[in-house]
């Protein structure tokens, strides 16, 4: 081997003795401290699941949440321990409707009852900067903190490429692209101070490939531009 090759940095650690160089980040702790109930702690630890995926003691928030992936996300929480819940969709009602359809079937065969839970429904329009910023100050409100966000609000719709109506572009646009974005950056605004948290965005295989014969070049489009912005808030955060 040469001494040219040896001499190279690797690349992983490279990047670690860069990070080492970065000044510490000013982290308060605040709103922390949780208002579960310990003996409700310890029958939602009991749940079927690896303790590392344990979301007992958490405060979890789903958008677009009332039907489809969004609830499966809830209800795979509910299952994992976590007993405090924000469902978010378009309309309240069926955000509400959802949340309480979850905690009835969440103490089908289990030791937890319904007022174990707190799970709330809350109208918010993801499109709308102005309405995320209010629901999240609405959870907020009602835990005191948010532990887990996971942006699943998202549409697609299907029209070739040359009769894609613009009015239906913006709008996918502004709920699968604006809408991941303001959720995102409201959850990090929360969960920086507090001392981190888990921000989740839905891809997918649409942002890699051209999935034939749906006509769905936006939608596409908007899942590649969704990978690459969590990388780059990644790197900022």
């Amino acid at each position: 081997m040469s001494s040219q090759l040896a001499s190279r940095p690797v690349p992983a650690l490279a990047r670690s003795l860069a990070l080492a160089r970065r000044p510490p980040r000013h982290v308060v702790f605040a709103r922390f401290q949780s208002n579960i109930s310990p003996g409700v702690v310890a029958k939602a630890s009991a749940v079927k699941t690896l303790p590392d995926f344990s979301m007992s003691n958490k405060v979890c928030m789903v958008t677009g949440a009332a039907r489809g992936l969004g609830f499966e996300f809830c209800r795979a929480f509910v299952q994992s321990g976590c007993t405090q819940l924000a469902i978010l969709d378009l309309k309240e009602e069926e955000a509400a409707d959802a949340a309480r359809d979850l905690v009835k079937s969440a103490c089908v065969d289990s030791d937890m009852t319904e007022s174990d839970y707190s799970v709330v429904g809350i109208g918010c329009d993801v499109s709308s900067e102005l309405s995320v910023q209010q629901a999240f100050r609405r959870v907020m409100d009602e835990y005191g903190r948010v532990d887990s966000v996971v942006a699943s609000a998202g549409i697609v719709e299907n029209y070739s490429a040359f009769d894609y109506p613009f009015d239906r572009i913006k709008r996918l646009y502004d709920i699968n692209v604006h809408g991941a974005f303001f959720t995102a950056r409201e959850a990090a605004r929360h969960m920086i101070p507090q001392g981190g948290g888990s921000i989740v965005l839905v891809g997918s295989m649409s942002a890699n490939i051209v999935n034939i014969p749906q006509p769905q070049t936006p939608y596409n489009a908007a899942k590649a531009g969704a990978y690459r912005r969590l990388l780059s808030r990644a790197e900022q955060v």
